[in-house]
């Protein structure tokens, strides 16, 4: 379906990750892509996020810790007009790994 003059623009959301390691007003952010549904964005967002959670992951690691290391040295994600949360995600998914909820247990210190 093509636009036509006098059409509403389409929403467009931008997705963008960062290195949590870096404070916020030091972040350079990565540009992960510009997609047409909301849906596709968090797909985006959501795998960043699981990814990074891999790679942070060490041996016999406490799923507070496991958080704790994401979110100081995990990748973050700018998911622009989606409400997605990075950090809560992070949690959800550790709990549902782990069956350990890490909610409250610590804050991101860089919001």
């Amino acid at each position: 379906m093509s636009a036509t003059v006098g059409d509403p623009p389409v929403p467009r959301f931008v997705v963008e990750s960062y290195d949590n390691f870096d404070s916020p007003n030091e972040r350079c952010c990565t540009h992960e892509g510009v997609f047409d549904t909301v849906e596709e964005a968090l797909t985006c967002a959501r795998s960043i996020v699981e990814k990074s959670l891999i790679a942070v992951r060490q041996p016999n690691q406490s799923p507070v810790d496991w958080y704790k290391v994401y979110a100081l040295s995990g990748d973050g994600v700018y998911a622009y007009g989606t409400g997605f949360n990075p950090y809560t995600y992070a949690q959800e998914r550790i709990q549902a790994i782990t069956g350990v909820s890490v909610e409250g247990a610590w804050t991101q210190p860089h919001g």
